[in-house]
């Protein structure tokens, strides 16, 4: 009796589990989704007239950016494979928030050339890990039959290149 409520509970386990495949497909649905409604978002943005960049940095633009990292966070994939290629977004657009935070925490009179190497070199890994993670969305939709769109973001002097 032991053995077949074990069996019943391993084959009912096995069954719950998404592939790859469908793991990848709401993956793909879901971050494309949050990419467009922030596109959408600095959009209507761009619209605006700027006199103070600072404030409108920290008052309209970095809110935006920051939604789109949370949200970004929250996704789970339930995979292994699609988890690691997650994980590489979450860096990469955690980096490019740090990076286009401090740059609308610095004042004009900035020459603090540590500070700016070091923004320098977080924007730089955040493009490799974003070009990582890109990749790794080619080959899976390639492998998947999966037609992403392509959305391009240029948010002050840092690119976030979305698929």
């Amino acid at each position: 009796m032991n053995r077949i409520i074990l069996f019943l509970l391993l084959f009912l386990t096995g069954c719950s589990q998404i592939t790859v495949e469908e793991d990848f497909k709401n993956y793909a649905q879901t971050v494309t989704g949050y990419q467009q409604e922030i596109a959408n978002k600095m959009n209507e943005l761009q619209k605006e007239k700027i006199t103070d960049f600072q404030q409108f940095s920290k008052e309209q633009f970095l809110p935006i950016v920051k939604e789109f990292v949370d949200k970004t966070s929250t996704l789970q994939p339930q995979t292994k494979e699609v988890a690691e290629i997650h994980e590489k977004y979450i860096e990469a657009v955690g980096l490019n928030y740090d990076v286009l935070s401090s740059i609308s925490n610095l004042d004009g009179q900035t020459t603090d050339t540590s500070k700016q190497e070091e923004l320098l070199k977080k924007l730089e890994k955040s493009q490799q890990l974003a070009s990582e993670w890109k990749n790794s969305m080619d080959n899976l939709s390639k492998q998947y039959n999966v037609v992403l769109p392509d959305i391009n973001l240029d948010i002050g002097n840092a690119i976030f290149r979305l698929p």
